[in-house]
């Protein structure tokens, strides 16, 4: 259990720092490119950049705040750190000692991470809106006799509660979560591929899972990109290119910085800058479903 700190942050990361340490120099910075102004910045771990005040914070009917969500939020990641840690610093000959196990955590990084991520709120909206309990692995039942409630009756219910703010900050963790009580639940995990670059040039952004599909809570963990650090890049495909060549490497970078919804950051800053004016000079105008089915082609459809 993560200790908690007498005085709760106001800032929330919706990227946590456990990921983000990864992607730190030597002098413990990493360098955020900004969409909006074409600038670049150093910044410690701590900048306020991939968060919101208030972001997971419970407000009562009676004022009175509470951040139990965001304190589950820091529980997942100190449950999730030692693998992500690991992976991150696994070089390719060391591969094989990624286990079953590093996989099944990874799992619930980027299952969480995913949902909870602000650019896919109204991809949430609308499953709150669309869902029922059962949508989350969950159900109704009367306290007195214990017995499952009607469909019709919890209907009602969860047509009440699903209205809520308290509802609406709390469903992206339960959708997460309730993916793991499905019985078939990892199978999209023998469809993961690890590929190791030194040194490493990925970077990552505010919005940095890369899927062929918009996925839904039974396809997560199905066909996407994710860098776990510079110089790992994890690819879920049931035919995945054999090797990620520089080249290639470039244009998931570019595509990157294409998905971000405004910050990207990288560990090298000369390598942020040049990449950062390819994306301007060559596709900060396209849309980005041209650029995705054309650099996607290379990644789930290798020849």
């Amino acid at each position: 259990m993560t200790k908690r700190p007498n005085n709760p942050p106001k800032f929330h990361h919706f990227i946590p720092k456990t990921y983000l340490k990864r992607w730190l120099d030597d002098s413990d910075l990493l360098y955020i490119y900004n969409k909006k102004s074409h600038n670049i910045k150093p910044s410690s771990i701590n900048g306020q950049y991939f968060g919101k005040n208030h972001l997971n914070t419970i407000t009562y009917p009676d004022h009175t705040k509470s951040y139990w969500i965001e304190e589950l939020f820091a529980d997942i990641e100190g449950i999730i750190s030692p693998a992500l840690n690991k992976i991150a610093l696994t070089k390719h000959k060391l591969s094989k000692e990624i286990t079953y196990d590093d996989r099944l955590f990874i799992s619930l990084f980027v299952n969480v991470q995913y949902w909870r991520l602000p650019i896919n709120k109204e991809v949430v909206a609308k499953m709150i809106k669309s869902g029922s309990f059962a949508t989350i692995r969950s159900s109704m039942r009367d306290r007195k006799t214990g017995e499952k409630l009607a469909d019709e009756v919890a209907k009602i219910i969860y047509d009440r509660i699903s209205k809520d703010k308290f509802f609406e900050k709390t469903y992206p963790l339960m959708l997460a979560l309730s993916k793991y009580l499905k019985e078939d639940a990892f199978e999209g995990l023998h469809d993961w591929h690890f590929y190791f670059q030194e040194p490493g040039f990925h970077i990552t952004s505010d919005n940095p899972i890369l899927y062929l599909n918009t996925p839904t809570a039974d396809t997560v963990f199905m066909d996407f990109i994710l860098p776990l650090s510079p110089s790992v890049l994890l690819i879920s495909s049931k035919n995945p290119p054999k090797e990620i060549s520089p080249k290639l490497s470039n244009s998931l970078n570019i595509l990157q910085i294409c998905h971000a919804n405004q910050f990207v950051a990288g560990c090298n800053k000369g390598y942020l800058d040049a990449v950062s004016n390819l994306y301007n000079e060559n596709f900060s105008n396209k849309p980005l479903e041209a650029v995705e089915q054309y650099m996607f082609n290379e990644i789930f459809n290798p020849s």
